[in-house]
This record gives C-alpha cells, structure tokens and sequence, in this order.
C-alpha cells in the first residue's frame, strides 16, 4: 500500500505525465458538459418518460453506454458507437479489399488515410442513425403525449445535423486523449459514459435490495464474475520504456477496472449486464526496471 501511495504520488513529479493527466481531465470534462446540451424541438420530460418505462430492455441498456445522452437527447446522444462501428467496418474490408489492403502495409501513411476513411465512414453512419432517431421519435409517445410536437424535414434535418456534429466532436475528443492525453481516448469516453451511471445505478441497486426483489448473494455473484472476468483475461507483453514515466499507471488503471466491474454491476439489475470496456494499463518490473503493459483482450 506505500508503495501504490509513493507511486501515485510521483504523479505531480513527473511534469509530462501530469500534463496529460490535466489534458485528459479537461477534455472529458468538456465530453460531460456537451451531455446537457439538448437537441432542439423534443419534448424532454416525454422523452425521460418514455425511457423509464423501457428500463431493462435493449434500449435502455443502449442509454447505459451512451452515459445518460440518449434518455434526454443531448448532442452527444450517438455516443462514440458509430465511430466504433465505421473502425470495424474498415477493418474487416482491409483483409477483402486490395488498395486498402496495400494502404495498411504501407506504414503510418498509409493508417493515415485508413484513419481519415474512418472519419468519413463515422459522419455517414451518425447521419444515417440521427435520420432514424428523427423519424422514430416522430412516431412515439409517453402517456399520450408525442415527444415531437413539430412533425416534419425541419425537425428531421435540424436532428441529423446536431446528432452527427456532436458524434464528430466525440470522435475529435477521442484523438486528442490519445495524442495528449494519457492515450486510449475512445475507451476513456466509453469509460465516462457508464460511470456516470453510477450513483443512479446504486440507487436502483440499493431499491432492489431493500424490498427484497433482489438478493444480496445474486449482487456479490455478479459483481465477482466481473472483476474475474477482467483480470482473468490479461496478456502481459514486456517492453522498455526510458524513464519509466508509464509505471505509475497501473495505479491508475486500477481503481476504474473496478468501478467499472462495479457499475456493470448494479446496472444487471435492471439491464441485461455489459461486459466492461477494457483499457490497457502498465506496471513498472521492481527487478529489471522494465515496464510490463498488460492489455486486457
């Protein structure tokens, strides 16, 4: 434990981690603050009712990893998921097209463009998705009350376009956490979304157990096969790193593996349980003095 306490305390010594910590910080901050910026022309308090009474089916566990976003249709309310989807979606036409194919073997030039393809594939598939949203809003309603009062191309076109600038801005936010921040910036936001949840999640976790329609063994059960399912899927790869500046993340990865085994969670009771995101963390060898990056599969 003194150990893990020196360790993160060498946090504010070293300057170039602690500059990233601070730039990593204020940019989900700002990833947070775009999350109460509404869509404009819905009807919010429908909206929220609506979702609570789909709370425990597929859409309320896609509110869950788009950290609260949809249930009140902010600007971010895609999430980073289209970015993630075009990612996949570029990956998979590497191995069956030839020129992107000769493009990932051509260095970092050629993940370049494969990157900048990526980017356009994100804008496509929000424009697609928001276009979708519009038109199933249009068509739904809360206790009588429709959560669009002004039907029509306006508010179709008004919802596309704040949809897919807000998911280019989270895709952006993204980018910059992994180029200045402490890296992984996708997975970082992911991150943010669902612990978010959390204090809701306690709540609805401490309901539960309190009028007894869930057992406090069933809570722990789930709440273990996370934890284990995290750490039992490790891969240690050695590498030498000058300086040894990563050594102190592992101490810093830790604590949000558990929370988000924590949030996983207590959102099962409501949600079907997601597994939570894995990041890669580093643990600096007392022997060698090398640096051991674990990365979770």
């Amino acid at each position: 434990m003194i150990e893990i306490l020196q360790n993160l305390q060498n946090v504010t010594k070293i300057p170039e981690l602690k500059r990233r910590l601070l730039v990593t910080a204020g940019l989900l901050a700002a990833y947070r603050l775009g999350a109460h910026v509404p869509t404009p022309g819905v009807d919010a308090a429908a909206l929220s009712r609506f979702f609570d009474s789909v709370q425990g089916t597929l859409l309320g566990l896609v509110d869950l990893f788009s950290g609260g976003n949809l249930r009140s249709l902010t600007i971010f309310a895609l999430g980073i998921m289209p970015y993630i989807s075009a990612s996949i979606i570029l990956q998979l036409l590497t191995v069956v097209v030839p020129a992107l194919e000769r493009l990932a073997k051509e260095g970092e030039a050629g993940r370049k463009k494969i990157t900048q393809y990526t980017r356009y594939g994100t804008i496509v598939l929000s424009a697609f998705q928001s276009l979708f949203i519009a038109i199933g809003l249009e068509s739904m309603d809360a206790g009588g009350v429709t959560l669009v009062p002004n039907k029509g191309w306006a508010f179709r076109l008004i919802t596309m376009m704040t949809l897919t600038s807000g998911t280019a801005l989270i895709m952006w936010l993204g980018e910059q956490i992994s180029e200045k921040g402490i890296g992984n910036g996708i997975s970082l936001i992911i991150f943010a979304g669902i612990v978010v949840r959390l204090p809701s999640a306690l709540e609805g976790t401490y309901q539960l157990l309190r009028t007894g329609e869930m057992k406090p063994l069933a809570l722990l059960g789930v709440i273990v096969l996370m934890i284990v399912a995290v750490f039992a899927t490790s891969r240690l790869v050695h590498a030498s790193i000058a300086g040894g500046a990563m050594g102190v993340l592992f101490y810093v990865w830790a604590i949000p593996t558990l929370a988000v085994a924590l949030v996983a969670g207590a959102a099962a009771t409501r949600t079907t349980s997601p597994e939570p995101s894995s990041r890669p963390y580093a643990a600096r060898s007392p022997r060698t003095g090398s640096t051991s990056i674990s990365s979770r599969w």
